[in-house]
């Protein structure tokens, strides 16, 4: 297994913590936050997206990849950016930007 599904997991993870802590701090649930999840989970489950496929990920539990990327998705395309750029800064190591920067 590489790294890359670990970091992703813990973005994933990440996400659903600062979900419910919205929810809980508030103690009522944010209309516009619900009908964000609803609408992703909607999506990629209609799609049939699932990030963690992508990633070689599998789990016996039907539709959790789904559900999760669309929990993911439902963060807005800021949070997707940030996770792209994450995941491309792992996956690109700085040797290799170092080399790329002085072949320029």
């Amino acid at each position: 297994m590489s790294f890359l599904p670990i970091v992703l997991m813990a973005i994933i993870v990440e996400g659903l913590i600062t979900y419910l802590q919205q929810f809980i701090k508030m103690k009522k649930i944010c209309w516009q936050m619900l009908i964000s999840i609803i609408v992703g989970v909607f999506c990629t489950v209609a799609y049939e997206i699932d990030l963690f496929a992508l990633f070689g990920m599998s789990t016996n539990i039907p539709f959790l990849g789904n559900i999760l990327t669309g929990i993911l998705i439902s963060r807005g395309s800021n949070y997707i950016f940030d996770l792209i750029k994450q995941v491309n800064g792992i996956v690109n190591s700085p040797a290799e930007k170092n080399s790329q920067v002085k072949a320029s």
